[in-house]
């Protein structure tokens, strides 16, 4: 009889050791969520502070690794305390920087510490998800995401967003720090599969960035026409595509990363093939465009 209360009662203390563990573990994922994840609140403050002071490494590798240009309109997404768009912002004197965050705390950290950026036009910081990105089409020349993959619902459908929002021959760069919490041996074939060429993995000091390219949507909408231009007697079939902000921008299908833009229909074609040149490192003679030389399809 002693044996089995003794039995029962070790069976009792087990489960409830089991159920105050699995308390705990949801309380401490809580508690990081909310500090770290989708900072709210006091902790958010606090959460906000660490990530300011343990990601600025990180940052100003990822950063390096984006190549970025003075011209260059750059998105963040999870912008965080701000750390990252502030070092964005000093780095495109005549381009802009933009970012999304979900917590409204971050929001409110990233704005006062970028308050000159944001104060002059040259940012622009909103409360929204990854999930749908609220900009248009071929927006940005880079994206960048710091720690913030981790908490994404669907990571595919995710990266697949922001190449939507990402230029043709575009560059995303993703960085995490040893803390994250990340796999990194799956990232490579995630931009893959979310439609990015070249991706690849490098590591620094226990932490690593994914780094990928848009090799551009190959595809016509109702504004987008299809061109087929003579480049010393070889044709090339170009995809002209109307901006919606205005002017227009070219990409040649049959080789990744090369595109033009300007705010004419001729403008981008001009300097197309100066583009051509420089991805294939030919010598490329400017094309007469003749009514034998130029087939025009209208993509409906």
């Amino acid at each position: 009889m002693n044996e089995r209360c003794t039995a029962e009662q070790t069976e009792r203390w087990h489960q409830h050791y089991i159920a105050v563990n699995e308390y705990t573990m949801s309380l401490v994922k809580s508690i990081f969520m909310r500090a770290f994840g989708h900072p709210m609140g006091v902790l958010g403050k606090l959460g906000g502070i660490v990530m300011a002071r343990m990601n600025l490494k990180i940052y100003q590798w990822a950063i390096e690794l984006l190549e970025v240009e003075p011209s260059d309109r750059i998105l963040e997404i999870g912008f965080g305390p701000g750390v990252g768009i502030q070092l964005l912002a000093s780095a495109v004197s005549s381009g802009r920087v933009a970012g999304v965050d979900a917590s409204e705390e971050m929001l409110e950290q990233a704005s006062v510490r970028n308050a000159n950026s944001l104060g002059t036009g040259r940012g622009d910081l909103q409360q929204a998800s990854v999930e749908s990105l609220p900009f248009k089409d071929a927006s940005f020349d880079k994206v960048l995401a710091v720690n913030s993959m981790r908490v994404w619902p669907d990571a595919i459908a995710e990266l697949q967003e922001i190449r939507r929002v990402l230029k043709p021959g575009g560059r995303v760069v993703l960085g995490f720090t040893r803390y994250s919490g990340q796999a990194k041996e799956d990232l490579a074939e995630a931009l893959t599969v979310a439609g990015f060429a070249n991706a690849r993995v490098v590591d620094k000091n226990n932490d690593f960035c994914a780094i990928a390219t848009n090799p551009g949507p190959w595809y016509a909408t109702s504004k987008s026409r299809q061109i087929a231009c003579i480049i010393r007697n070889h044709e090339l079939k170009v995809v002209v595509h109307e901006a919606e902000e205005g002017g227009y921008w070219t990409e040649v299908p049959s080789i990744p990363g090369c595109a033009t833009q300007g705010g004419t229909f001729e403008e981008p074609l001009q300097n197309l093939y100066e583009a051509v040149e420089g991805c294939l490192s030919v010598d490329v003679s400017p094309a007469r465009v003749t009514e034998r030389d130029r087939i025009l399809e209208i993509a409906v």
